[in-house]
């Protein structure tokens, strides 16, 4: 690099306050996705009980898939939108899927389902997450196989510790929050256009200097860019950000002011926006 060459200088003020309010929102949303994509595994499991693997010949089959149609599940108390497999017997009747009969009657303890969805895939206890969707929409667990118990797992693990490399974020801000009775720490990215993204969740407090260290090594592993240094006052987090957001040496480091939730946060770079800010705000009830 040319170092008389100027470097441009670029200033963002964001509205922390507003950004951090929709985080239990995005919270909720990343629950009720993880609780869904759970769903329609255990429903293509029954899909297949009855007609049979795809592509496969079986003549004990009792029905053949017969496309799908959009319909609802209720998941944490609200209608969540989806498609519902159909399947039909060998005589051409309609064949109801009794787990989206569960699935659609709402879960007998809305709240625990959710709760102990987010708490395992916050603690990455995936199998954990599926069966509190079994147990709370009383599917008993013997009907789900080892086999499909894996591809929900699986499938979760994909979801939540998804490649974050193509994202172009401008920012990340690290946050404690309290959701259902649970204090976790949450990764919430955004970029130019102020989209938001929840990059990972954890459970635990930004106080803690292993989970800030750990959670931060879990997003580096996962793509994200970190030439930018992070701006903290707490001393869990100022120990726990060296080894993973070290600003490169052919750049200049930036500066970043943190993010509270006290009003607007003005960042100045003097590198170019390639990597994001990594912020960290306040710990839950601050």
């Amino acid at each position: 690099m040319d170092s008389s060459r100027p470097v441009p200088t670029v200033q963002l003020t964001l509205p922390v306050p507003e950004i951090l309010a929709g985080l239990h929102g995005a919270i909720e949303e990343t629950a009720t996705r993880a609780g869904v994509l759970i769903m329609r595994t255990l429903l293509e499991e029954e899909v297949e009980r009855l007609a049979g693997e795809k592509h496969k010949h079986n003549p004990d089959r009792q029905g053949l898939r017969w496309g799908k149609e959009e319909s609802h599940v209720v998941f944490g108390g609200r209608k969540i939108a989806v498609e519902r497999p159909r399947v039909r017997s060998l005589a051409g009747k309609e064949i109801p899927l009794e787990r989206f009969r569960l699935f659609q009657a709402g879960a007998r303890m809305e709240e625990a389902v959710a709760r102990q969805v987010i708490a395992g895939v916050s603690m990455r206890d995936y199998e954990g997450a599926v069966n509190g969707v079994v147990d709370g929409y009383g599917i008993r667990r013997s009907s789900v196989s080892r086999h499909w118990k894996a591809i929900s797992q699986e499938r979760l693990t994909e979801f939540m510790e998804r490649p974050l490399g193509d994202l172009n974020l401008i920012a990340v801000l690290i946050d404690g929050i309290e959701f259902r009775e649970a204090l976790l720490v949450a990764a919430l990215g955004m970029d130019a256009t102020g989209k938001k993204y929840v990059l990972g969740i954890w459970q635990g407090t930004t106080e803690n200097a292993e989970l800030s260290k750990s959670l931060l090594q879990d997003l580096v592993r996962r793509g994200l860019r970190t030439g930018r240094g992070i701006s903290s006052s707490s001393t869990a987090r100022r120990r726990s950000r060296k080894p993973c957001a070290r600003s490169s040496a052919r750049r200049p480091r930036s500066s970043a002011a943190m993010f509270t939730r006290r009003g607007t946060s003005s960042i100045t770079s003097q590198e170019p926006a390639s990597a994001p800010f990594v912020c960290a705000s306040a710990r839950p009830g601050t």
